[in-house]
């Protein structure tokens, strides 16, 4: 447990010194952002997900490694692709004027099972943001999700912070996409911060 958390503290300074470095690169200031919402699954097997709250979006696992695996526990790392915007006004849509693009993660996810019935009990992952593009051009932080059973579904919230630049007076925010089929398909299904 030590060793786990010396490395998502290790993470979170990486993520601070890299921001702080990029921040850097341009002349605006970067703006933080703290994020908060819930993500349900789309399509489990292809890995990806809706983001609600803060982000809006499509949220795609684009690599998935098993590290450990027990009937009580296990642990996996990979990297995430999300595709859509910052709902700076937070009215649940993707708005002209809201900083879109997408940001290039990696992850690792840990949970608990009960060996008896190979139910979730728990699970958690981090995502560290690496890079982005559009809005997101020189975005940085880090994303921390939470797995909880709730009357046999699993629901996925999630917590975290963005720094990126602000674009200056006049400038496009970034590219938008549109999540009708995606929302369609993700009715009924709970979230999966550790679906592949």
């Amino acid at each position: 447990m030590f060793k786990q958390l010396s490395w998502i503290v290790s993470l979170a300074a990486l993520t601070t010194v890299l921001g702080v470095a990029t921040a850097g690169a341009t002349n605006a200031p970067p703006v933080s952002v703290s994020l908060k919402g819930t993500q349900t699954v789309v399509d489990e097997a292809a890995g990806t997900s809706e983001m609600h709250g803060s982000l809006i979006g499509l949220w795609q696992i684009t690599k998935f490694v098993p590290r450990y695996a027990s009937a009580s526990q296990f642990v996996g790392t990979g990297k995430e692709l999300f595709d859509g915007c910052l709902d700076s006004n937070g009215n649940g849509t993707c708005d002209p004027k809201d900083p879109a693009g997408t940001l290039k993660m990696t992850f690792m996810y840990w949970a608990s099972f009960d060996p008896a019935t190979g139910a979730l009990i728990h699970g958690n992952c981090v995502h560290p943001i690496d890079n982005g593009t559009g809005s997101f051009k020189h975005a940085s932080g880090v994303v921390f999700m939470e797995d909880t059973p709730v009357d046999g579904e699993v629901v996925t919230t999630y917590t975290g912070t963005l720094d990126y630049q602000a674009p200056k007076s006049g400038q496009a925010m970034g590219h938008h996409r549109t999540l009708a089929s995606a929302s369609k398909s993700s009715a009924g299904h709970g979230g999966g911060c550790g679906a592949a």
